[in-house]
């Protein structure tokens, strides 16, 4: 059974955490007060790790690191998600510091460090003995630990994202000024490898929820493999050497899922053996619907059988270019636009070209690959007969003939009473016009990704899915790429490994080490990880983030880095701009 107590413990505190989050709210906690019992330090302890599972379900990062890389955008679809422009600018990489989601993910790193300060300086400063309920003096470091290494997390996106940053080891005093960025990446990773030894070798099974040794080191591997990409200094000997550790079970026993889908199902709190670090998620307490609501179309409720009301937003790249009239259709005189229909072939236009393993997401992966498929659960259609354990490809394509209800979904604005069609192109074909741009969006533009199933909305399990964080696939991926970095041999094995899974027969498709360079190395990071955040970071550590994709030309090497959040510069006078903005 899933541990309820941990989750109305987050929940309890949360109706502090989201609606105002202002930093004083949790900079007055006085132990003389509190900690009275080990409940009260476990309360404490858990309202920290709540607002890291808002930080990292919150949608500011998403954009960040998705919305500005080559497979996911969210288009203007005639008068709906225009926004200011905003997910334009963020495609073509023209944003200012004025974007929201720049001042809102600076803003909720730094409340996640001042939250864990403010118990590091607590907890450091109590008898724990004297705490009734049985607590120890090896408790006490656990848990200094827990809030080292939450803190870490937070600085590995500051950096990632801004650079130059300020380090803040305590909750109380004037901001410090800020230290390059090798400065700081070299006390974070020193004090994330010190907190590491107290944190338990246990899996997320045993400890849902908790950070262990094995997420920490995962975490330093993260690090040390974007070292050269940040600053110029290579450490894939280190990530070699972690990874290696942390697949040879040295800080617990994490074993790869059977199945592509084993860490995003319902139950995987309680089924996956890959998850290493994530946050609860169970519907009665701290479930959410923003993915849902952004990824998919106004039909969504007859499509999956589920609840709600979503949005019709985001979707892959296009991979193929738009169908032009009188050249790839044929207008009738009853339609004279172009109109999809049930018996309609998306795989008949011509492909984009970009660099290799850049853009084209849904052409990335292969007709093979069990990914590729509709969504579905096993079983005939009918939500009464489905499988809920078993499920089919992960994403909405082509004609959405519900695969969960057998009800043929049906467009309702420039697609209204026609079949939806969800196609692998963006324009406004309905107007019979081929231009594609972000601005040019349909309500049926792009193919739909389904990373985490949705189930229908009277299963029990429905939007109980724990948010994965760090999964032991990573952990391969950073190995083999450690390994081809190096010049040394066996990377293949670690894809090859991971990838077998998603193919029926995967023997023609595996790969040797001559077959996995950089190139691959990219795609396949991509094919693995798409949606899961992390799509900027692995394009700059590849050396293609400035390059050209869909509705985006070549961009300037500082776009790297983002620009500091105007409002921030407004009220710290210690932070200076970063170069370009």
């Amino acid at each position: 059974m899933k541990n309820k107590i941990a989750i109305i413990a987050i929940v309890f505190v949360s109706f502090f955490a989201c609606t105002d989050l202002e930093p004083n709210l949790y900079s007055g906690i006085d132990r003389n007060n509190f900690y009275n019992n080990s409940t009260e330090v476990t309360a404490a302890l858990l309202r920290v790790y709540e607002h890291g599972s808002w930080f990292y379900r919150n949608f500011d990062m998403f954009t960040l690191e998705e919305l500005t890389a080559d497979q996911l955008v969210i288009t203007q679809k005639g008068g709906h998600w225009y926004d200011q422009g905003k997910y334009i600018r963020f495609h073509r990489h023209e944003w200012t510091s004025e974007e929201p989601e720049l001042y809102g993910t600076w803003r909720g790193a730094w409340i996640g460090i001042s939250l864990s300060n403010t118990l590091l300086d607590e907890l450091a400063n109590i008898d724990y003995e004297a705490i009734p309920g049985g607590l120890t003096d090896e408790d006490q470091q656990w848990h200094l630990a827990e809030m080292r290494v939450l803190r870490a997390t937070y600085y590995y996106h500051l950096l990632n994202l801004w650079g130059t940053v300020p380090i803040s080891e305590t909750a109380h005093g004037t901001p410090p000024d800020p230290l390059s960025r090798q400065e700081v990446y070299d006390w974070v990773t020193q004090d994330l490898q010190d907190a590491a030894q107290y944190l338990p070798a246990v899996t997320y099974r045993e400890a849902r929820g908790r950070l262990n040794q094995g997420a920490a080191m995962h975490l330093l591997a993260r690090y040390y493999l974007n070292s050269e990409a940040w600053f110029g200094v290579p450490r894939y000997d280190e990530v070699e050497t972690i990874t290696r550790d942390i697949i040879n079970g040295v800080y617990g026993n994490f074993q790869l899922d059977d199945t592509f889908y084993g860490p995003f199902t319902y139950d995987n709190a309680e089924t996956s053996n890959e998850i290493i670090f994530g946050f609860p998620r169970e519907r009665a307490f701290v479930s959410d619907t923003d993915m849902y609501n952004r990824f998919y179309h106004y039909q969504a409720p007859q499509i999956f059988a589920s609840a709600g009301q979503p949005w019709n937003g985001m979707h892959l790249q296009p991979s193929l270019k738009p169908p032009v009239s009188g050249q790839d259709y044929t207008p009738r005189a009853s339609h004279p636009r172009f109109m999809p229909h049930e018996h309609y072939n998306p795989d008949a236009l011509e492909q984009y070209q970009w660099e290799p393993g850049i853009g084209t997401p849904y052409a990335q992966f292969h007709y093979d690959d069990l990914r590729k498929r509709t969504f579905n659960f096993e079983g005939e259609p009918g939500v009464e007969n489905k499988n809920f354990d078993a499920i089919e490809g992960m994403f909405l394509h082509g004609v959405i003939d519900s695969p969960i209800t057998g009800i043929l979904a049906m467009g309702t604005e420039e697609y209204r009473n026609h079949p939806l069609v969800h196609v692998d192109f963006v324009a406004r074909a309905a107007e019979g016009a081929s231009a594609s741009a972000v601005a040019n969006g349909e309500e049926n533009s792009g193919v739909r990704l389904v990373k985490y199933p949705i189930y229908p909305d009277n299963f029990s399990g429905a939007l109980n899915s724990d948010h994965v964080e760090y999964r032991l696939a990573e952990t391969y991926y950073m190995l083999a790429e450690s390994l081809i970095r190096q010049g040394k041999p066996g990377a293949a094995e670690y894809i090859n490994a991971v990838k077998q899974r998603n193919f029926e027969n995967y023997g023609p498709h595996a790969y040797s080490d001559s077959d996995l360079d950089l190139d691959e190395m990219l795609a396949e990071w991509g094919r693995e990880f798409i949606g899961e955040k992390r799509r900027r970071t692995d394009l700059i550590r590849f050396g293609k983030y400035g390059t050209e994709w869909w509705d985006k030309s070549g961009s300037a090497e500082y776009r790297q880095l983002f620009p500091y959040p105007s409002r921030v510069l407004n009220t710290n006078p210690n932070l200076e701009q970063n170069p370009g903005y």
